[in-house]
């Protein structure tokens, strides 16, 4: 469990992302150090579709050891590009957020929460010891609020082996399967 450890700091560069979310729909991140003597620090960020390799590039920037990642998801632009491809018409971001606020109330899910595939790579690293197996993500609608994952103790080589094949094989961006959800310890991170 982290919540206890984000400092002012850490919580000021999760905003400083949404924020930059916000204005330029790209996802953003950034890598979760852990020093010796527990405390947690971010990395430099990145922007894009590439920042998925950029996040590996920055873990030389860890000195000790990786607690995890932190991106947010960008919900609003994802859901009027969808939306504006389904019924052929222009919708403004207000609208997109919106529906997509009405669908998590319906679906009574998260809109912080991290995607399947958060967290089956978030398994896999754990796995390997390339870092603690923590994943935190935020929204450019829920601005006041994180949702960090972090796998419980042990992933089996089951589990790994399993990550693996879903990673490759299924909807990732859909929230996590029940399965997966049983290996991580969820917290909220209050940004106020």
């Amino acid at each position: 469990m982290i919540k206890d450890k984000i400092t002012q700091e850490l919580k000021s560069r999760f905003l400083q992302e949404i924020r930059k979310t916000m204005d330029t729909g790209k996802e953003r991140g950034f890598l979760i150090c852990k020093d010796e003597k527990d405390r947690l620090s971010a990395t430099k960020s990145c922007e894009g579709e590439e920042c998925i390799v950029a996040l590996s590039s920055l873990k030389s920037q860890c000195n000790f050891k990786i607690q995890g990642d932190f991106h947010t998801h960008p919900h609003t632009k994802d859901i009027k590009e969808y939306v504006e491809e389904k019924l052929g018409r222009r919708v403004s971001l207000e609208e997109a957020k919106n529906v997509i606020e009405d669908m998590a109330k319906t679906k009574n899910v998260s809109l912080a929460e991290p995607s399947y595939g958060d967290v089956l790579g978030a398994m896999r690293l754990k796995y390997t010891g390339s870092t603690l197996g923590t994943t935190c993500t935020g929204t450019d609608i829920e601005l006041n609020k994180v949702e960090c994952w972090s796998a419980k103790n042990k992933i089996t080589e089951e589990y790994f082996d399993i990550a693996t094949r879903e990673l490759n094989s299924s909807d990732i961006n859909r929230p996590p399967l029940e399965w997966a959800r049983r290996l991580f310890e969820k917290e909220i991170i209050d940004l106020k």
